[in-house]
């Protein structure tokens, strides 16, 4: 196993390596240097995985060095043109600087072959390489990085449109890759620049500021208020007009409006990217004067997710990333270390902990820059499109996130076209259009006002309608009845299926497995298990014939061909995968864990005397409805099942008038 030691060992060579490459003149042994380093790569496959890159090295290097080898023209010139002549001298040194300069990309490729860069950037902290040295190295290999992703998608967009047909085109093509790339590049960098700026970077600022601390009287647990803010990009383009708002702690707000609207012009003021021309930005009853001091308290305080996670992932390693904003904030080593190792077991980013940022996939960067914003423990989260390109899992896990951040007392602002998410989701809309809010307030009356809705270029959520007419009372429905179905938006369709065809897959194989067992076995459904251990009383069940159990860890095939799966383990996060799963598979899925995840729940069930009951609470209290089912069942001992088969012959020959009088005097002999 790779030890830090060694790679010191190793660095420590190729830096004396280096530095012989640019002390010795003679070409013949840089020649050789370089011959040996191109063994290497070779044998190691590095030539061959990135043959147009080293193609395009050797073309710079040999542009940069051929000016070089031209002269004023003498005797001894071989070449002339315009005065200038190339001489024996002129190819010396162009020699010179060539090899040099190819033996030195060369020995730079086998350092990080051998050394990778989220290690070399530890060991330079180790040896006390100066901070601001080793964070321009990251983002130059960032950046240079940034700058193939460009090219890369520009040649394969030419491609799709039929490029480089003829040398000709090639050559044409070639140049506007090359051009637009760096364009392209440098446009994503000053973007990147803003995402250094949301983990705590430190940005100069000259200009003389007051620094006076103004108190204002802010209402409640107020934590933010804006009064009147307005900023512009220039004279004549207004982002943001005169816009007023109140953020209060735990607040779950979604920022709406079409493209243009000043929704991610506005995040950025609030995370301290933009600063407003005029209006008055309040923080814990403090006025922001916008100085220095006060831009990174304000950071400090308000964390950016941004829409691209590219624009905020620059360090060499996943791990880097989480210490990044650590350090800026003043961190020890130390505490830097064991929060790093604490954001990472808390995100499950164990695997990916030494990968390169840019080599993971879009949910991965998503979450990985999350995980970096919430390294700093901020009481704001602005997250901008935050389920943008993002697959179902990884939706989910977003938004089981931000649900809980809210939990926990922190404010989460989400800008969102997702109008269902917005919907589930949030407390509270803010609406924008044309740089002003139009709208803030509750979700269900932004939703009922069509022509609010038409002006913000929006839609209602699919069903608004339906639930609209669903929560409204008709003639025949009490209050308390009412009530009910407003306040209990799921779980509240009650069925009873013919179960004798259902299959069901339960994993784990504890207490939880047993009674969920218990119940599917006695309704009639097939059961199978899958865990490395179950209990005692489940070993007997499969003894007896009753089950199939399967003795091993559960995979994702395993879903297929059941009916219902069961998600009992005791491990949350493996639960929640499971039953993500199912449900993107369209089938019936619980969650012991967290009952709230999964499509459906179990209700205590009640099947004696011909009448079966099923009792459930909207509180995830399951002891409360067994208690309720246990209390009903009492109150079934003075009746019988005779009794039940008499009503159902009256009514099926439609003697109206006795079963009117038998169902009165059934429902006398209970005693509710």
């Amino acid at each position: 196993m790779r030890s830090e030691r060694d790679d010191c060992y190793r660095l420590g060579i190729c830096l004396f390596v280096f530095i012989l490459l640019l002390s010795v003149g003679n070409i013949y042994f840089l020649l050789s240097a370089f011959a040996l380093e191109l063994i290497l790569l070779l044998r190691w496959g590095q030539i061959q995985t990135n043959a147009k890159r080293y193609a395009v090295l050797l073309f710079f290097v040999f542009l940069g060095a051929l000016p070089l080898a031209f002269e004023r023209i003498g005797e001894e010139a071989f070449f002339q043109f315009l005065g200038w002549g190339i001489t024996q001298e002129g190819i010396r040194l162009a020699s010179l600087v060539m090899l040099r300069s190819l033996t030195s990309c060369l020995l730079i490729s086998i350092m990080l072959y051998l050394i990778p860069i989220y290690r070399l950037c530890q060991i330079l902290r180790l040896w006390r390489v100066p901070g601001l040295f080793v964070d321009l190295m990251e983002l130059s290999y960032r950046y240079i990085h940034l700058l193939l992703e460009r090219g890369e998608y520009i040649k394969d967009a030419q491609l799709l449109r039929l490029g480089y047909r003829t040398w000709r085109e090639r050559y044409r093509h070639g140049g506007m890759l090359l051009s637009r790339s760096f364009i392209l590049a440098h446009s994503e960098a000053e973007d990147m620049y803003e995402g250094l700026l949301t983990r705590h970077f430190e940005e100069s600022d000259n200009s003389t500021t007051n620094t006076d601390v103004r108190t204002t009287e802010t209402e409640g647990d107020t934590l933010l208020s804006l009064d009147k803010i307005v900023f512009a990009y220039n004279k004549t383009q207004i982002a943001l007009n005169e816009v007023s708002l109140d953020i209060k702690r735990g607040e779950r707000i979604v920022l709406l409006g079409a493209n243009g609207s000043g929704k991610s012009t506005l995040m950025k003021l609030l995370a301290g990217l933009h600063r407003e021309q005029s209006g008055l930005f309040i923080l814990e009853g403090q006025e922001l004067n916008r100085n220095p001091k006060d831009l990174r308290r304000q950071r400090e305080r308000i964390a950016l997710i941004m829409q691209n996670a590219n624009h905020q992932l620059f360090c060499p390693s996943v791990e880097d990333e989480i210490a990044f904003g650590l350090r800026n904030s003043g961190y020890s080593e130390e505490e830097v270390s064991l929060r790093v190792e604490e954001i990472i077991a808390e995100y499950h980013l164990e695997s990916l902990r030494s990968k390169p940022p840019h080599l993971l996939s879009e949910g991965q960067k998503k979450w990985v820059s999350i995980a970096a914003i919430m390294a700093l423990r901020p009481d704001v989260i602005l997250m901008d499109e935050p389920t943008a390109c993002l697959d179902c899992y990884y939706t989910e896990q977003v938004m089981r996130l931000a649900s809980s951040y809210c939990d926990a007392g922190c404010t989460v602002i989400l800008s969102t076209h997702d109008m269902n998410l917005a919907y589930d989701w949030a407390d509270r809309a803010i609406v924008m259009d044309a740089g002003s809010k139009i709208f803030d307030g509750l979700l269900d009356d932004l939703y009922s006002d069509k022509e609010l809705l038409k002006q913000a270029k929006l839609r209602q959520p699919y069903g608004f309608e339906k639930s609209v007419t669903t929560n409204s009372k008709s003639a025949f429905e009490s209050e308390e009845e009412n009530q009910s179905i407003a306040l209990n938006p799921t779980y509240r369709l009650g069925l009873f299926l013919d179960s004798s065809s259902l299959k069901a897959l339960i994993v784990g194989g504890g207490k939880g497995a047993i009674r969920k067992a218990l119940t599917l076995l006695k309704a009639g459904v097939q059961c199978t298990v899958i865990a490395p251990n179950v209990s005692s009383e489940l070993s007997e069940y499969e003894q007896s014939g009753h089950l199939n159990w399967i003795c091993r860890e559960v995979e994702e095939s395993d879903l297929d061909g059941y009916d219902l799966i069961v998600a009992a383990t005791n491990d949350a996060e493996l639960n929640h995968q499971i039953c993500s799963r199912a449900k993107r598979l369209g089938k019936l899925a619980s969650n012991l864990s967290n009952p709230k995840d999964g499509n459906i729940q179990f209700a205590a069930l009640l099947d004696d005397k011909g009448i079966q009951i099923a009792v459930h609470t909207r509180y995830s209290i399951p002891e409360v409805a067994q208690s309720i089912r246990e209390k009903i069942a009492r109150s079934l001992v003075s009746i019988d099942e005779s009794d039940l088969i008499n009503l159902s012959e009256l009514r099926k020959e439609g003697q109206l008038e006795e079963y009117r009088v038998a169902r009165e005097r059934f429902v006398e002999k209970l005693s509710l």
